[in-house]
């Protein structure tokens, strides 16, 4: 009778490992997150432009306003689904199987060991990539095919030359896959000391069509190719440490939420920042790192980034860096007999994302509570036409059912209001924030919503709607 070693080291066990991988983890992002979060405007950006492209109305907000200059891509892809938010969440928690995936495949095949290898993947899918994959944003989406594109470019020859159409079609979901392909080329040029042209002039055309079109479509809507964020060497500096900072707190270990609610989670965060280092400081150079072409990759792609920062300010965080860090990562391997020691702190970071989804929300508004409170008020609000509504919540509304709303809060902004009688209506809606960071809902005092010229007309447990006296 087999061994478990013996069966591990069968030809096709990294492909029966990647199966088992994506499984567990799909399967255990919806019991860790049966909601994904929509926390921060990018998300709510995605979410409405999706909405609107689905109405008609193309790339903008529901209420009218343009999107400022978050790519189309991924409302695109989530607009051929009927419910937009539960396509996100099937699309990301997938990405993120898949993910996790590859980032095995790559690193068994760089000469990790099983244990290392399992670790890693425990530590980064816990951590690090369950963040990014848990929110309706398409970081997660890039990730994995971007991670596709590195196998075909390493490990196929024959078919490289798709590696640079899949990190192409990126373009128009993450600006910062502009990257990947120049740095695939060089780095072609550089270890075989020639160009191989059928390649590179797909390359190049695929490169020049998705971020030529992804342009023309911003001067479209916008007048300009993306908005002007102006870059200095004091911000470049502050992007230095920024990104030095958030390493260890989004990389290493990741919290949602702040680390002083308790002492418990500021002490087992340190401990997974202990294991980390311990974990890296098993590793060394491999012995022939000069031909090891996705760590190469990976130097080139990191370089390139920073090098378009000194153009156009931008987040310089683990979250865009995270592709190059990841590839770099393969120079390394870990000491044979200390290998476990990333296996004990993948356990850790799986124990820190448990109790950081059990103590601390993270749904920003797509909270069950939210989504049923915004289906109440839909049906309130059936039979009304040519209505212009003002609410205390934070594009909730437009994100949870589909009625296009503008926050107003201050009272000098509700005495500017020009109100009109039959058309305007408020509605005030009670719930708590439940997200650790968002705060979707702001206070609003009825009584000042009487003292401009409002009239209660419903009233029920968790909102009420204001119309014009």
């Amino acid at each position: 009778m087999e061994t478990l070693q013996q069966m591990l080291d069968q030809k096709d066990e990294i492909i029966i490992h990647m199966i088992f991988i994506f499984i567990v983890l799909f399967g255990t992002s919806w019991l860790l997150k049966p909601y994904i979060g929509i926390t921060d405007i990018d998300a709510i950006a995605y979410i409405e432009g999706t909405q609107s492209i689905r109405a008609g109305n193309g790339f903008v907000y529901l209420a009218g306003q343009q999107i400022g200059s978050w790519p189309v891509g991924y409302s695109l892809i989530l607009a051929l689904f009927p419910d937009v938010i539960l396509a996100s969440q099937i699309i990301n928690y997938a990405a993120f199987g898949l993910t996790c995936s590859l980032i095995y495949y790559l690193f068994r095949k760089s000469g990790w060991d099983f244990w290392s290898t399992l670790g890693l993947v425990m530590a980064l899918g816990f951590g690090f990539l369950r963040i990014i994959s848990t929110n309706a944003k398409p970081d997660i989406l890039t990730y994995a095919i971007f991670f596709i594109g590195v196998i075909l470019y390493v490990h196929s020859d024959r078919y490289s030359f798709l590696a640079y159409i899949f990190w192409n079609l990126l373009i128009p979901l993450k600006y910062i896959a502009l990257v990947f392909t120049p740095a695939g080329l060089l780095l072609s040029i550089i270890l075989e000391r020639r160009i191989k042209w059928f390649s590179a002039a797909i390359a190049l055309f695929t490169w020049i069509l998705c971020l030529g079109s992804h342009i023309a479509f911003n001067y479209w809507r916008l007048g300009s190719a993306t908005p002007a964020k102006t870059m200095n060497v004091s911000i470049y500096l502050q992007e230095i440490g920024d990104f030095s900072k958030s390493t260890g707190r989004t990389f290493l270990a990741s919290w949602y939420g702040s680390l002083n609610s308790s002492s418990l989670i500021l002490v087992l965060f340190v401990i997974s920042l202990v294991l980390a280092i311990l974990s890296y400081a098993t590793l060394r150079p491999q012995k022939q790192w000069q031909a090891n072409q996705p760590a190469l990759l990976g130097l080139i792609i990191f370089a390139l980034i920073w090098l378009l920062l000194t153009i156009r300010s931008f987040d310089a965080g683990p979250r865009l860096h995270g592709y190059a860090m990841l590839l770099i990562l393969t120079f390394f391997i870990p000491v044979k007999r200390l290998g476990r020691i990333w296996l004990v702190y993948g356990t850790m970071i799986l124990l820190l994302a448990v109790l950081n989804v059990r103590l601390h929300d993270a749904s920003g508004l797509n909270h069950p509570n939210y989504r049923a409170v915004t289906s109440d008020i839909e049906r309130e609000l059936t039979g009304y036409e040519n209505v212009k509504i003002y609410t205390n919540t934070f594009h909730m509304l437009p994100v949870l059912a589909g009625i296009p709303a503008s926050q107003v809060i201050a009272t000098t902004e509700l005495e500017s209001l020009n109100l009109e009688k039959g058309r305007d209506l408020y509605v005030l809606i009670t719930l708590p924030n439940y997200d650790a960071i968002m705060t979707p809902i702001l206070e609003v005092d009825p009584n000042a919503l009487l003292d401009v010229g409002w009239c209660l007309t419903i009233n029920e447990d968790f909102f009420q709607i204001y119309a014009v006296c």
